[in-house]
């Protein structure tokens, strides 16, 4: 027999299990004297090619020896593997079809194979007519004689004993336990069909039958969907039921079952049977191991990924310490082993740095660095699936710079450590679970962003310009009710400073009076009413002054807003808002502008309020040269003095002035108080409307309150949509959590609103005086105040229930903060103000909330756990979660900080998971992770003597479990490898 063990391990093979040679027993339907040589050529005409043959005859093994000297002979050259599969028939039917079939499939591997199957068969027990048969030609031809009762030639009788031969199940049972060598070298497969499989058997009398019968193979023939899927554990009973019920899933095989040359090779419906492993009879045994993944039935072979995602070969150049310089990789699971200082480390890195895909940040303590003087002329170079090959040195000073998506996921043993440490709980474990959560999204769903930081930055963007807003309209809205408050709280101080300021004007204008002596009263009215209107009238002049100011600045501000601010505004929108991707004229309609001709408009205001000055100013002072005692009055009455223009009232008061001898001494001090007078009513008219103000304050206050109450509502609002987005853009990593068990079912993403209360409360609390008397005093006692009435509602309320709250706190307590305020802040009005802004500012603020999101282990923060659990989790993130990724995955030593039963618990279903869509490379001294998830492949690292300033001679051998030099090596190298395998079949209940 041809040695077939390859070293990339378990790869796909089309066998056929179940073919029929021309001159079968039964229903021989080849025809021709040279069907056999035409049936060798259809078997090297297959496409695909066929690399295993099941030869089946009935009973016997002349088919197969028949077949066997021409495959010795090399005329089969696809076929690698020849074994005989001998179909018997158990003494059962349900009076529906034939006798149910079993088949006896016989390992090859022992030379003396067909001896010692014959002396199995001998065993094999048939009673008729008082006398018992064995399953021998010769007996069966004596069975047949017997019943035909005569004797004719022996081919037709050995077809008669075999049509009348049946083995019962107890019989076949008996004969295993006292062959060890048949328990060891013959697996037992039944047919599942209607005909004449054990579907047959469906009556309730006969279900018991049919479980026993089922529990007694090892393997099921079958090409339907649906009884691989049910053998499988995926059907109407679970993987455990099934291996409770039937010692263990079956392995669904299907041949052509061809007894003519149009099936040979062509089964029914392109059912090719594919099997993953090396082309020797252990890879059957194999498959009851692995039922699902190493048996495939259709017409092509699944794919592990993607070719361009698959490393199928690493070569190393300069490095004469490795004697092996290229290693074919699998494109499942790779098993690196070997013991401790063997290389096993060395060669992920090797393929890590092939990929380009070394993190630098984590090359510390590793092979790559520690070796660094003795690499720096070697190179690694990758050949993936795709064609494409890769090179990159392999000297940490040379590294390439690990790209934002590198072309393998490699996990180092530093990098695991790291995130399991405590150094490493902050940002890189985020990160990692982040990414893992970004790849989750569809690419339709990435906005273009290269990271979960970015698609989350221009998903809240909105919202953080919301919060920024309303952050400064609360700063407004609080400065405007400080300045209420502080006219509410002087509105009696405003009214003593008026009347005070009152006085002193009557003072002034009775001083003012005394420098005009005269009797004549008459002259001395009209004076005093010439000298008001004059005041009255300056006053007038001087609002409309400062109106032409006022407008003369809004037209120049107009003016540079059309010409300069406008544009301005408009290239910041379209910097800030760029990937709304719109046209030059597009954007021309966000140009803002005026809704009408302002200029026109202040200009002709302008012209108005000119006209007006003009109008009461009248002609000026210096117009008139000289005024004196002998001027004619200016005015013809004084019953409207409004009405005259300054310039004439101011003349008529100097001709008055003449009338009663006040002189040029007199008449500057005259003007002089005149003028502080004008002053002091015009400050005096401002403390009215400041008092008016004033007044007002309270009513102006309630509405402030409300729009601040409306506005923190809406800010409050802010973090609220920020809840409810992150959740939704957490919603990929959340469903899949909801969909796993274990600890995958544990896990829970939150986000949840954090609120540092103490934070908040320790903030007001250095804003007062906590050793005066009041409802604050003392220590601490604001903070117990807030947690009590403040605290829940702040975590759990809604936006309106929180400015509800905020709104009541400040109604219940905002009078008893003034009792605690600081001596400093008592001083005068702009203390006491100041020290209410910063009440008001703190009161409103929400530094102290923020939106936390994460992944929680049985409501604990992952970055809490243990390290163990920690890297528990991390690993089954990137196993069972990160299902979108489809490169391939290197983990050195995963089992790390694990324990025994955590790795087989939790991880080795999911790397089993995981391999069916990803390339997985794991350095391992774990043996569950070897056996129990069925590598693909196993690399068995090795090493010879340390040489002084060089690297020790570094080996690798691989293969794949089948292989007998592989399996002893995880025996001896693993600890409990043994036990591994016993302990596997055991728990699948599997005898093998």
């Amino acid at each position: 027999m041809n040695e077939i063990f390859n070293p990339i391990g378990s790869i796909w093979h089309r066998w056929d299990p179940h073919i029929h040679i021309p001159g079968t027993l039964k229903n021989d339907n080849y025809k021709g004297e040279n069907a056999l040589d035409e049936f060798v050529q259809r078997i090297n005409i297959s496409s695909p090619p066929i690399k295993a043959l099941g030869i089946t005859e009935y009973y016997v093994l002349d088919g197969y020896e028949k077949i066997l000297p021409i495959f010795n002979a090399g005329k089969l050259p696809n076929v690698k593997l020849l074994f005989p599969n001998i179909e018997l028939r158990f003494a059962v039917n349900a009076g529906k079809g034939s006798p149910i079939n079993l088949h006896l499939l016989v390992s090859p591997e022992d030379p003396e194979h067909i001896d010692k199957t014959k002396r199995f068969l001998r065993d094999l027990k048939f009673k008729y007519d008082s006398e018992i048969y064995g399953c021998t030609n010769d007996e069966l031809i004596k069975l047949g004689a017997a019943y035909l009762k005569k004797t004719t030639d022996n081919q037709h009788l050995l077809k008669t004993g075999i049509e009348q031969f049946k083995v019962s199940s107890d019989n076949l049972q008996e004969a295993f336990s006292n062959h060890k060598w048949a328990r060891e070298n013959i697996l037992v497969a039944i047919p599942a069909s209607k005909g004449d499989g054990t579907a047959q058997l469906q009556e309730d009398g006969l279900k018991a039958l049919r479980e026993e019968l089922q529990r007694m193979a090892h393997i099921v023939f079958s090409g339907r969907p649906g009884d691989r899927e049910y053998w499988c554990g995926k059907g109407t009973d679970s993987k455990e039921a099934i291996i409770e019920k039937y010692n263990g899933l079956k392995p669904c095989l299907h041949g052509s079952d061809a007894h003519d040359l149009e099936h040979v090779g062509n089964p029914d419906l392109d059912r090719y049977c594919w099997i993953r492993g090396d082309l020797k009879f252990e890879t059957l045994r194999q498959i009851c191991f692995e039922p699902e993944r190493r048996v495939y039935i259709g017409k092509e072979i699944p794919s592990d990924g993607y070719p361009s995602h698959t490393i199928e070969k690493v070569s190393v150049k300069n490095a004469d310490w490795l004697k092996t310089q290229e290693i074919g990789i699998n494109s499942g699971l790779v098993a690196i082993i070997g013991a401790r200082g063997s290389g096993k480390t060395a060669l992920v890195e090797m393929i890590a740095a092939g990929a380009g895909s070394v993190d630098q940040s984590h090359t510390k303590r590793s092979f790559l660095e520690r070796a660094q003087k003795l690499l720096t002329e070697t190179t690694s170079t990758i050949n993936w699936g795709n064609g494409e090959h890769q090179e990159f040195p392999v000297d940490v000073q040379k590294l390439p710079v690990e790209s934002e998506e590198p072309r393998v996921r490699y996990l180092s043993q530093q990098f695991v450590e790291y995130l399991c440490s405590s150094d490493g709980l902050a940002d890189e474990l985020v990160n990692a679970i982040e990414q893992v959560i970004f790849d989750a999204h569809g690419v339709d769903e990435r906005l273009g962003t290269r990271s979960f930081k970015e698609l989350r930055e221009i998903k809240t963007e909105s919202i953080r310009r919301g919060i920024d807003k309303y952050q400064e309209l609360l700063q407004e809205i609080g400065d405007e009710i400080s300045v209420q408050d502080d006219l509410a709280r002087n509105i009696e101080e405003l009214k003593k400073k008026r009347t005070i300021e009152n006085d002193a004007i009557t003072r002034m204008k009775e001083d003012r009076k005394k420098l005009t002596p005269s009797d004549n009263k008459e002259v001395l009215e009209k004076l005093d009413k010439v000298r008001e209107a004059a005041e009255t009238k300056s006053q007038l002049i001087a609002g409309f002054e400062k109106k032409e100011l006022k407008l003369q600045g809004l037209r120049e501000e107009a003016e540079q807003f059309q010409n300069d601010s406008s544009l301005v505004q408009l290239n910041a929108l379209k910097e800030e808002y760029a990937e709304a991707d719109l046209t030059d004229e597009q954007w021309e309609k966000f140009t803002l502008t005026y809704k009408g001709d302002v200029k026109s408009l202040l200009n002709e205001k302008l012209i108005e309020v000119g006209k007006e000055i003009k109008k009461h100013k009248g002609q000026t002072e210096n117009e008139v040269e000289k005024v004196n005692e002998k001027t004619e009055a200016y005015l013809s009455s004084y019953d409207n003095l409004s009405s005259n223009t300054y310039s004439l009232l101011i003349k008529e008061q100097r001709r008055l002035e003449a009338v009663i001898g006040v002189d040029n001494e007199k008449r500057k001090k005259y003007t002089d108080l005149s003028n502080k007078i004008a002053v002091l009513e015009s400050a005096l008219k401002q403390r009215d409307k400041e008092i008016e103000k004033a007044e007002a304050a309270p009513k102006k206050i309630e509405e402030l309150f409300l729009k601040r109450k409306s506005t923190y509502e809406l800010l409050i609002g802010q973090i609220e949509k920020e809840e409810k987005l992150l959740s939704k853009l957490y919603s990929p990593l959340q469903e899949r959590l909801s969909s796993q068990d274990g600890t995958l079912s544990k896990l829970t993403f939150s986000v949840r609103r954090i609120v540092n209360i103490e934070q908040w409360a320790e903030s007001g609390e250095r804003l007062i005086d906590r050793s005066r008397i009041g409802p604050f005093k003392g220590v601490g006692t604001l903070t117990e105040i807030i947690k009590r009435e403040l605290e829940e509602v702040w975590k759990t309320g809604s936006c309106k229930e929180i400015a509800q709250a905020m709104a009541d706190f400040r109604s219940k307590y905002g009078p008893d903060f003034w009792k605690h305020a600081f001596e400093d802040a008592r001083k005068n009005r702009e203390t006491k103000k100041y020290w209410y802004d910063q009440i008001s500012n703190w009161l409103y603020s929400i530094g102290h909330v923020s939106v936390n999101y994460g992944l929680q282990y049985e409501g604990v923060d992952v970055q809490q756990l243990s390290p163990g659990t920690r890297g528990i989790v991390l690993l089954l993130l990137y196993l069972s979660i990160d299902i979108d990724d489809e490169r391939p995955l290197i983990i050195d030593q995963p089992e790390e900080n694990l324990d025994p039963k955590s790795i087989f618990d939790e991880l080795v279903d999911r790397f089993k998971e995981a391999k069916n869509r990803r390339q997985i490379i794991i350095v391992t001294h774990n043996a569950n992770l070897v056996v129990n998830t069925d590598a693909d492949q196993v690399i068995v690292a090795s090493r010879g003597e340390h040489k002084m300033g060089s690297l020790p001679d570094i080996a690798y051998e691989s293969g794949g479990l089948e292989n007998p030099q592989i399996r002893n090596a995880v025996c001896n190298i693993l600890e409990g490898g043994k036990r591994a395998f016993e302990e596997r079949a055991k728990r699948l209940r599997i005898s093998i």
